[in-house]
């Protein structure tokens, strides 16, 4: 008796042709033909019908027959097994891992469009060179809550002269390192005002790695907050396991990295995302991931940890908590489930 054929899940149509390729393999060089765009991203491609591109969709797995269209005119692409589809800087964005204004940048040439905003290039990044940047002052570390010797391990560095594009002022802001991966080689970082929640970045895309990667332990569970400053934050309460995302959202290769993580190590994760909007639905994303599948996953306690304040007091996220709301948090922990927010969060904007 055959068995029966099942459709791909929807949610596994994101994962990319290969979860660590670096952005910067292709920005040397940019695509002249919509074409060339699938060929670089390592597609393999199949029988051209008018328009129409045949090529093997990788986004869902071993694709046996070409499943995906690409319109060679357009660049609007299709997969009709697993339901994927849409740009063609969407296709270089989820294939490679570069943000999408980098991938609209890219691919304008082969769109027959002009190349606007910034120019995409990859920028080399001295490791030497950045770790000899001044360090964050004192008084600024103390009104994050944060002590030197975390600043210091998690290899904050400082940028007094820092351009803020939204006030077009120079200010004062830290410098967030990102390590790749597996070489722990330099490849970033963030820059994030001293005051206000601004931010900008320099070099490849944050989204292939997590700020604190190269700093996690064998035997304690992994904690994931949004942004690096937090987890400086947590390492000043005692607790030296914590990774950020470097924003909101969590990136599939970041998805990937967490779940290898907690796989390799049987390692618990606990989801410490802002408690706000945009951060509990991250949370119920990540709750129902299929790259977290399997991995054990409870949630931090805003509501816990918050206890005894006023009505009118609030925490967005665990950097604005003291050491001892953010241990209640994590000891009244929950297990992970989407919906969470209205036993587990307090704030409500």
């Amino acid at each position: 008796m055959r068995g029966r054929r099942t459709r791909p899940r929807r949610d596994d149509f994101e994962a990319p042709v290969d979860p660590w390729m670096d952005p910067k393999d292709l920005l040397r060089e940019q695509p002249g033909s919509i074409e060339h765009v699938v060929i670089m991203l390592g597609f393999d491609t199949g029988r051209e019908s008018g328009d129409e591109l045949e090529v093997r969709c990788q986004m869902h797995g071993y694709d046996r027959r070409p499943s995906m269209r690409v319109n060679t005119s357009t660049g609007q692409w299709k997969c009709f097994a697993c339901d994927a589809g849409g740009s063609l800087a969407r296709l270089a964005a989820v294939a490679s891992g570069m943000r999408m204004p980098d991938a609209w940048r890219w691919v304008a040439p082969a769109l027959g469009e002009p190349v606007t905003g910034r120019e995409v290039t990859y920028l080399h990044l001295d490791t030497d060179e950045f770790i000899q940047l001044p360090y964050v002052p004192e008084s600024a570390l103390a009104d994050r809550g944060i002590s030197t010797v975390a600043a210091d391990e998690l290899d904050i560095r400082w940028d007094d002269e820092w351009y803020n594009p939204e006030t077009g002022a120079v200010e004062e802001a830290f410098m967030l390192p990102a390590w790749h991966p597996s070489t722990l080689e330099l490849i970033g970082w963030q820059w994030k005002p001293h005051a206000g929640r601004a931010h900008t970045y320099r070099g490849t895309r944050t989204g292939m790695t997590l700020f604190g990667i190269s700093k996690i332990a064998d035997d304690l569970p992994l904690i994931l907050v949004e942004s690096p400053l937090d987890v400086a934050v947590l390492r000043t309460a005692g607790e030296e396991n914590g990774v950020a995302s470097f924003g909101r959202d969590v990136s599939l290769q970041q998805r990937i990295l967490l779940g290898d993580i907690a796989r390799r190590g049987r390692k618990q994760l606990l989801l410490a995302l802002d408690d706000d909007d945009a951060g509990w639905s991250a949370h119920d994303k990540l709750v129902t991931s299929t790259e977290l599948r399997g991995v054990k996953k409870r949630t931090f306690n805003y509501r816990a940890a918050t206890e005894g304040m006023s009505a009118d007091e609030h925490a967005k996220d665990v950097g604005e908590l003291d050491d001892w709301q953010i241990i209640a948090g994590i000891r009244a922990s929950l297990p992970s489930k989407p919906g969470l927010r209205a036993d587990a969060g307090r704030c409500k904007r």
